[in-house]
């Protein structure tokens, strides 16, 4: 018996582009992308791209599922940095 797996990808704040799409379909011609999602399954083998490297370049959140029992929830968050500077005066 093989090993099912799924992936879906998901923006929540920006779409793909047309060349965006163009570069995921590289990825996978057997995908389904839209201008917000990326999904695509496997039955013998796994996906050529790294879930990390996708999200970081394209997208915001991220599913993960096999047929062995793995689960994942991959989201990305963007950390905010703020400075502060107090002058004293006499």
């Amino acid at each position: 018996m093989s090993e099912y797996q799924r992936y879906r990808f998901i923006c929540v704040d920006n779409g793909l582009d047309k060349n965006q799409r163009f570069e995921l379909r590289t990825i996978s011609s057997r995908a389904e992308i839209t201008s917000n999602t990326f999904s695509v399954h496997y039955h013998y083998s796994g996906q050529r791209a790294e879930p990390i490297e996708l999200m970081a370049k394209y997208f915001d959140l991220g599913t993960y599922y096999s047929s062995v029992g793995r689960t994942k929830f991959i989201y990305k968050a963007t950390a905010v940095y703020t400075t502060t500077s107090f002058f004293c005066s006499k």
